[in-house]
């Protein structure tokens, strides 16, 4: 799949929502199937107290729920916390000013308590 600018507005538009809602973290995350949005979610590893709760692996449980697709959700738990050097998809940094400055607030947040 090629870079689309709008799937990424999307995914940083959900990681800036986050910013106010509570047990979340600003890592939003969509599934994308022929060029239609289908899964969303953020992450919610505080609200759920599980570090599998991210963004990614919800989202597609959240879709094989609703469409009854036989996808194993625990394969994608295991997948999302397989190492870094053994990923093979390619990656490529788009939208990066706008996702530090999420970060950023993030941060500042975390500093103060809220």
């Amino acid at each position: 799949m090629t870079y689309n600018k709008e799937f990424m507005a999307r995914a940083v538009e959900l990681s800036r929502e986050a910013l106010s809602k509570p047990g979340t973290e600003p890592f939003g995350a969509i599934v994308v199937l022929n060029g239609k949005i289908v899964g969303e979610c953020l992450n919610h590893s505080l609200a759920h107290f599980d570090p599998t709760s991210h963004g990614e692996v919800e989202a597609f449980e959240g879709l094989t729920k609703r469409e009854r697709h036989p996808i194993d959700v625990d394969k994608l738990r295991i997948a999302a916390g397989s190492l870094l050097s053994e990923r093979t998809m390619p990656n490529e940094q788009h939208m990066d000013e706008e996702a530090t400055k999420i970060l950023k607030t993030w941060a500042e947040m975390k500093k103060v308590g809220k």
